[in-house]
């Protein structure tokens, strides 16, 4: 198994930004310097296991949120997932949100069978 680099960079970014610390803060938090930090960002480097601990334990988050695209979840984590994307919404939003994913369901279902057309 190969690791997508790339989209743990994407990840780390996304979690930094919602975080709202810059890469140098991040750097400094994961003794790291603010060029490595925009290196893993943009996938130009690789990381080993004790920096992206160090990232994770920087950003708040875990080792497996920032590795999602790298990682095959159990069910239950999915359905964390989804019950994150929930939270704090009120039940008319979570109405929308049941129907966008119900719509989404149906098209990916109707995808998949002209596939096998």
């Amino acid at each position: 198994m190969s690791i997508d680099y790339v989209a743990v960079g994407k990840r780390i970014k996304i979690a930094r930004s919602k975080t709202g610390i810059t890469q140098e803060k991040l750097a400094e938090l994961a003794h790291l310097s603010t060029s490595h930090i925009s290196k893993i960002e943009t996938g130009d480097t690789k990381l080993g296991l004790p920096t992206i601990v160090d990232i994770a334990n920087a950003l708040h988050t875990s080792v497996d949120a920032l590795l999602a695209d790298n990682v095959v979840y159990p069910d239950v984590f999915l359905k964390k997932d989804v019950d994150e994307l929930l939270d704090g919404l009120s039940r008319s939003e979570i109405r929308i949100m049941t129907e966008t994913m119900a719509a989404l369901r149906k098209s990916i279902i109707a995808a998949r069978m002209e596939d096998e057309e």
